[in-house]
């Protein structure tokens, strides 16, 4: 498994692994006729979500960077750190 820093696309025609000339997925090798909707139903692409983005993030009293989950284990966690258990924080009024 690999992780690449891009957005996740929401559309084949957005991905960068589609080629562009024959409609082939690059990934799976599959060509999806209707590109425009959504992402293909078996596209193994997964979002990555790294602490500093995720809900279960914040600082301690101590400004220990501590995670929800990890600070029942007393962990400190770095910004760029991820898990599974990771869940993308809801920006309200945005």
């Amino acid at each position: 498994m690999i992780a690449i820093n891009m957005e996740m696309p929401s559309c084949c025609t957005e991905c960068p692994l589609l080629d562009g000339e024959y409609g082939t997925c690059n990934i799976i090798g599959e060509t999806k006729v209707d590109m425009t909707e959504e992402r293909a139903k078996n596209c193994p692409l997964a979002e990555v979500i790294t602490c500093k983005d995720c809900r279960h993030w914040n600082f301690n009293e101590n400004s220990s960077i501590l995670c929800g989950y990890c600070s029942n284990f007393e962990t400190e966690t770095n910004e760029d750190f991820y898990c599974a258990d990771g869940e993308r924080r809801v920006n309200v009024g945005k």
